[in-house]
């Protein structure tokens, strides 16, 4: 008779992943169930926060303030060939629009973050909650969340797991030699 192998089966830290939300929030629905495959795309749970709106809003009210500021610099440069307003109030307006633009590119990027699409984003379709996607094909590992529930920034919701990446070791024992060529 044959003795068993003796087997361990581990992961590289880059066949899992631990899903978090930068800003936490109240779970509103997840479906997923441990040993689940996910896809690419495919929504793992919808969260609320009100945080979500707020930097909805400061978007929008940074992008309208832009077409103002944009418009005050077009005309302070006309104005400043013809003499008609001083290099310091042109400065100041130029100073204005620069800043303006800082903040525009980093609510862009913080909407980017909870998978908001800044272009695709207007004052009708402000909302208070998103859909969390997976970022590529795996299988749940673990589910730490239910419906209802808060979870905080550094909560861990999901852990994903790649099974592509998944490695057997094997061991032979001196008492048993030839037992992995069997």
């Amino acid at each position: 008779t044959s003795s068993p192998i003796p087997t361990r089966r581990s992961l590289p830290p880059a066949g899992r992943r631990k899903m978090t939300q930068i800003h936490g929030g109240y779970i509103i629905s997840t479906d997923l169930l441990p040993g689940q495959r996910v896809r690419k795309g495919q929504v793992l749970c919808k969260i609320q926060n009100p945080v979500f709106v707020d930097l909805q809003k400061d978007y929008l009210m940074t992008q309208a303030k832009a077409i103002f500021l944009s418009k005050d610099l077009e005309r302070k440069e006309a104005l400043l060939e013809s003499q008609g307003v001083s290099t310091q109030d042109w400065e100041r307006a130029r100073s204005a629009y620069d800043e303006n633009q800082v903040m525009l590119a980093g609510w862009k990027a913080q909407l980017r973050l909870i998978g908001i699409r800044a272009e695709d984003l207007t004052v009708e379709n402000i909302r208070s909650s998103i859909a969390m996607y997976a970022p590529f094909n795996r299988y749940v590992n673990n589910v730490h969340i239910n419906p209802g529930q808060y979870v905080g920034p550094t909560d861990v919701l999901f852990e994903l797991i790649d099974l592509d990446h998944l490695h057997a070791h094997l061991e032979e024992y001196a008492d048993q030699p030839g037992i992995l060529a069997q």
